[in-house]
């Protein structure tokens, strides 16, 4: 199981080829303007760093979970890998 971290608009399309069922996404930085689009995967788990949709003006939907720092790394010890996209 792992942990696909997002940190751009365009690392979607690099990773997604490397997303496995079981697999969860989180976005960061600039990757939360990727909540306001469509192009997610329906059928994962997805995250995003709260503080960084609120420094964009984002308001996340529900169907993407809002996460802080330490709920980021309690996500990372829950995953077996990650990769940075």
């Amino acid at each position: 199981m792992t942990l696909h971290i997002l940190q751009t608009r365009q690392s979607l399309q690099r990773a997604l080829p490397a997303i496995a069922a079981e697999d969860c996404l989180l976005l960061l930085a600039d990757a939360c303007y990727l909540a306001l689009s469509d192009t997610l995967p329906k059928s994962h788990s997805v995250y995003a760093l709260t503080d960084d949709a609120i420094l964009r003006g984002i308001t996340l939907p529900d169907t993407i979970s809002g996460i802080d720092m330490a709920e980021f790394v309690e996500l990372s010890g829950q995953h077996t890998h990650s990769a940075s996209w």
